[in-house]
């Protein structure tokens, strides 16, 4: 009898070791799945082989405008709503504002006055923001052996759906692997006749000066650059009307101008453009929920803070106070 107990008590603690094992390899096995889906998500999410800081992440509900840097430098855009791509060849001697106090200089140089990487993608998306009055949002450069041109990275793209992944190689982004792929899926599937480009230089957008060293550069005119980007207007912007105030609440002037620029060619009806009686640190975005609300809260941010009523539109359904911050990025 003793033996067959201590033969029972010894086949009990086999088998329990035995599940406590299982469940310990269950255990090791599911936090290992849930570290690789976590890599999986991080990698998905993150810049493309760029590090950088991104305000919000593309889910093709809006627009989206990208920089492309190659042998020149090139918009992107493409329009979800009505399927269109939008290809802006920008010529390298386009005169222009570079934010951060950096001055004039050609649109060749902005890139390389930040060194490299991040921070030059950066100055050159503020840069483009600026000088178009239109929301750029992200940088694609070019691998040298590569599609030398956005127009040419766009056509490679359309060539072969085997291109859409193919591509990735050959680009770095501040963009993440799943925006890339899903940009990309977006320019094969365009129709033809929804693919259109502009050259900057022969739509009469851009005047040519000389230099006081006689440089002969390309100034933009304002209200012609604003004609020709009108094809960048967001659609549920329009098709919403919503009646939009801004505000400047800093020391630096015109910047209510420029951001009131901005809305207007997204399509926003901009109502009021003043000063605002306190001064912010950061931008704030507020009104009556809508997609309108939403797009301006992603490209302006949408900071929390208690205003004085006296600042405020009585008349606009949405509300834009710019704060130091803006003024920071596009002076």
């Amino acid at each position: 009898m003793s033996g067959k107990w201590k033969i029972a008590q010894s086949r009990r603690k086999r088998q329990k070791k035995i599940k406590l094992a299982l469940v310990t390899g269950a255990v090791v096995g599911l936090l290992f799945l849930a570290g690789a889906l976590l890599n999986l998500t991080k990698t998905l999410n993150s810049p493309w082989q760029l590090q950088a800081e991104k305000n919000y992440f593309w889910d093709i509900r809006y627009n989206i405008n990208v920089a492309v840097r190659g042998t020149g430098i090139s918009l992107i855009s493409f329009n979800p709503f009505e399927k269109t791509v939008l290809v802006i060849k920008l010529p390298p001697q386009t005169y222009l504002d570079v934010p951060g106090g950096f001055g004039k200089w050609q649109l060749r140089s902005v890139y390389d006055l930040e060194k490299s990487g991040f921070a030059g993608a950066d100055l050159l998306e503020r840069t483009l923001t600026s000088f178009l009055a239109a929301p750029v949002e992200g940088f694609i450069q070019l691998k040298e052996g590569s599609a030398p041109t956005g127009e040419e990275y766009v056509a490679r793209i359309r060539q072969n759906p085997l291109n859409i992944a193919l591509a990735l190689k050959d680009v770095s982004s501040d963009l993440s692997l799943l925006e890339l792929v899903r940009l990309n899926l977006a320019l094969f599937q365009a129709r033809f006749d929804k693919v259109r480009l502009i050259d900057f230089e022969s739509a009469a957008a851009l005047n040519k000066i000389n230099l006081p060293d006689q440089t002969e550069v390309l100034i933009g005119d304002p209200v012609r650059v604003d004609s020709v980007i009108s094809a960048l207007a967001d659609k549920r912007v329009i098709e919403e009307h919503q009646t939009v105030a801004v505000f400047n609440a800093t020391e630096r002037p015109l910047i209510a101008q420029k951001a009131a620029r901005i809305i207007a060619n997204l399509g926003g009806n901009v109502i009021q453009v003043s000063n605002s009686s306190r001064k912010l640190e950061t931008t704030v975005v507020f009104g009556q929920e809508s997609e309108t609300l939403k797009r301006l809260k992603q490209i302006f941010g949408f900071g929390i803070i208690d205003l004085d009523p006296a600042i405020l539109s009585s008349r606009a359904q949405i509300n834009v106070v710019l704060g130091e911050d803006f003024a920071k990025q596009y002076q």
